[in-house]
């Protein structure tokens, strides 16, 4: 499609999906504001860009009289860009007003566009420090008020542009460019233009030239691009400063180059992040660089990256990694894979601040004064959730709710259980009783969540299959706090009678929406009163289930050739029977597989479950790693779908429709039908480890790149969940729980 040719704005792509974006910025070559205008792109927006500046404005040493005046009168709207903007208003509706920085945008302008486009959200965005004062003006603070957010990428900027009248301020980490970003191939020729053993790729700050001068003094070679360098005196040996900056690819083709990375963090932004902490392990190249809490949040030291606190330590990092190439090689493939795992991308980045942005209302007050504040961006790091569910060592409720943690929601969690419940084997008495009364409440999990919701204000409850809690709990949540969202979950087949109780059957209708990974259930649950069901794919953990290095004693204590971890079933029992009496060696671990009887030779029963680390290591430690699904509970994906191929482990599960969805039969992971394929499969797959290592990787890359983790999939669901209205049932609150044992009392007839 043509360009719009009035000014300098220009339209990007247009296409029926995603929001209407006008993008206000330094849209110039090589600029980390165009790098977010095409990530909005990828997410599907339709993005119209007008530039605040062109490059003939762009001055690397600006003259003293230049400086004055920019300091005594600000930044000048050179372009026309305020014109360009109302020009945009008047002839095209938008959903978002999208403006990097906005130093020369006048709070008039804001006005304006309030005015022409009520329902347009006015959105700011600035990776630099805005309470510097070399990074206002004038128009930039009188405007603040009329933003409906800002976004920022410093977490102490959030209260104090809140001070500053922005009604609402996100907060957001750095991010990278996966278009430019990305590791390419270094030969001798591109090491020897801008490479070399160790580099810094950056502005001059003193203490910066302080840091470099030291270590070249020590003997070390460093190399650094930037400008502004010619104001370092007395530069040692081994200290090349080339004194201009690099854009785009050659900047990453750079970060490639040199062996080391060093990362410094500029001291008048008081930045505990940079640009470069993404950019550089995303181009895969080795970072070192300062130590900070924001920094050891978003990598592992000494497992993704490298941190120092002085020059010394500095030093003493960059020689014994110079002196270690395979080390330093493995951290900087960890930090890529981190990257990619976590969704450090502009793209995830920006999706989740629209994510929030979106689901509220724009400001009502349009003048100026502080509106009020939407359930879904009442706090900058997202909703407030009470997380009730089985708070057990090892278990998947336990890693979700780290999930929503790491996607920046408050959340408090409340077990359902205590160690003490936990029966491995339980008696047939228990078993009866089991059957009989239902699961009891014996952590006071009801009592609990009232106190807590008496306590506190939340945006969701959300209950990890909850059948323990009870219908009248969840409508006295309802009384006490309307605007919170109840929300359900459960990995379980739920029309298996052996995964209800009553209390979860009468209090389906009370949920404001239940999340289920069994895509039969969705009309199921909804014909059993559930106003709203979501389906989701399975997931995994990015913290437990990854490749680890395994050793010869891993491999003897934990894995082997074939494995399969699992409960016993009948039918998992046989096909492991015909594979071992094939003659190929199996190895299980998982619990009542003592009901297993004439095993045969090469079937080993460990007889226990592995929980977290241990059960993570012992799928990269098996050759192949076997997926039975279970069928008494429907299953057409299960959780070892994912984790098995996310610890680059080998797949060869039962094929279904789903599996192959998910992941490409031949090329990401192996299927079969039956027992005769499934063993034909074994043998050719141990016969030809170097295929059986390739599909594995091409597993592990499908689940980082289509977002397979925990966090990825309860992002998806919580985008539908916090921009609709909570659900509230009426006279059928009362009457459920005897309709639903008049459904029971006719199924016992049947």
């Amino acid at each position: 499609m043509e360009a719009k040719k009035t000014e300098r704005l220009e339209s990007a792509g247009r296409s029926a999906a995603g929001l209407r974006v006008l993008y206000v910025g330094t849209i110039l070559p090589g600029s980390t504001a165009v790098q977010r205008a095409d990530a909005l792109k990828d997410l599907g927006h339709q993005v119209t860009t007008l530039s605040t500046e062109n490059s003939n404005e762009i001055v690397v040493k600006p003259s003293l009289p230049s400086r004055v005046r920019r300091r005594i009168v600000g930044p000048q709207d050179r372009v026309g860009a305020n014109a360009g903007i109302l020009r945009a208003m008047r002839s095209e509706t938008f959903d978002v007003l999208w403006i990097d920085k906005g130093l020369t945008v006048h709070a008039d302008t804001l006005r304006q566009v309030h005015e022409l486009q009520p329902c347009c959200r006015i959105i700011g965005f600035s990776l630099d420090d805005m309470m510097n004062s070399a990074n206002q003006s004038q128009h930039f603070l009188k405007g603040l008020p009329l933003y409906d957010h800002y976004i920022t990428s410093k977490t102490y900027n959030v209260a104090e542009l809140k001070e500053l009248g922005c009604p609402h301020v996100l907060f957001v980490d750095n991010a990278y460019d996966p278009h430019t970003h990305l590791p390419v191939t270094v030969t001798a020729e591109l090491r020897e233009k801008i490479g070399g053993a160790v580099g810094f790729i950056g502005q001059w700050e003193p203490e910066r030239a302080e840091s470099l001068r030291k270590l070249a003094l020590a003997g070390i070679p460093v190399r650094v691009w930037g400008y502004t360098w010619e104001r370092m005196r007395d530069v040692p040996p081994g200290l090349v400063l080339e004194n201009r900056p690099l854009w785009g690819d050659e900047y990453a083709r750079a970060l490639c180059a040199f062996d080391i990375n060093l990362c410094f963090l500029r001291k008048c932004n008081r930045d505990l992040q940079t640009s470069r902490t993404m950019e550089i392990p995303a181009c895969g190249g080795f970072m070192l660089a300062e130590r900070t809490e924001e920094h050891l949040r978003l990598f592992k030291e000494g497992q993704e990256a490298e941190f120092f606190a002085d020059d010394e330590e500095m030093i003493r990092k960059v020689r014994y990694y110079l002196d270690h190439p395979e080390e330093r090689r493995r951290l900087a493939v960890c930090g890529r894979e981190r990257c990619l795992r976590d969704g450090y991308s502009n793209a995830e980045r920006l999706r989740g601040a629209l994510d929030l942005i979106m689901a509220s209302e724009p400001k009502a007050n349009r003048n100026g004064a502080t509106a009020s504040v939407d359930i879904a961006s009442s706090k900058s790091t997202g909703l407030n959730i009470l997380y009730v569910g089985p708070m057990l060592f090892g278990s998947t409720t336990v890693q979700r709710a780290e999930a929503l943690k790491d996607m920046g929601h408050q959340v408090t969690t409340l077990s359902t259980r205590n160690e003490k419940e936990i029966i491995v084997n339980p008696s047939l008495v228990f078993r009866v009783r089991k059957k009989i009364f239902g699961p009891q409440d014996r952590a006071g999990a009801n009592a609990a969540i009232l106190r807590a919701i008496r306590s506190e204000t939340f945006d969701v409850m959300w209950i990890d299959k909850g059948l323990i809690v009870r219908a009248d709990t969840l409508r006295q949540v309802h009384r006490l706090q309307p605007r919170c969202r109840i929300v359900g979950y459960s990995p379980d087949d739920m029309m298996n009678t052996a995964n209800q109780t009553r209390h979860f059957v009468q209090g389906l209708p009370v949920y404001d929406h239940f999340i289920t990974t069994k895509s039969y259930n969705v009309a199921e649950l909804t014909g059993l009163g559930c106003p709203s069901v979501l389906f989701v794919d399975k997931s995994y953990d990015p913290h437990t289930h990854r490749p680890m290095t395994v050793s010869a004693e891993d491999r003897l204590r934990l894995g082997g050739a074939v494995g399969f971890i699992g409960q016993w079933e009948t039918e998992r029992a046989e096909s492991l029977r015909k594979l071992a009496l094939a003659g190929i060696p199996v190895r299980v671990w998982g619990f009542t597989w003592e009901r297993m009887h004439d095993v045969p030779p090469g079937l080993v029963l460990e007889n226990q479950p592995l929980w977290g680390e241990e059960y993570a290591r012992a799928l990269c430690a098996f050759d192949i790693n076997l997926c039975f699904l279970r069928k008494c509970n429907r299953d057409l994906q299960t959780s070892r779908t994912m984790e098995i191929p996310a610890c680059g482990g080998f797949l060869l599960a039962e094929r279904t429709e789903e599996h192959l969805r998910l992941f490409k039969e031949g090329q990401e992971a192996e299927f079969f039908a039956d027992d005769e394929e499934m063993i034909r499969k074994v043998r050719y797959y141990t016969d030809h480890p170097e295929e059986r290592q390739r599909i594995a990787h091409a597993g592990y890359e499908r689940c980082l790149r289509d977002g397979y983790s925990n966090a990825e999939r309860l992002r998806e669901a919580l985008e539908t969940i916090v921009t609709t209205k909570p659900h509230r049932a009426h006279a059928v609150w009362v009457l459920w729980p005897f309709i639903t044992d008049l459904m029971r009392c006719f199924q016992i007839m049947d």
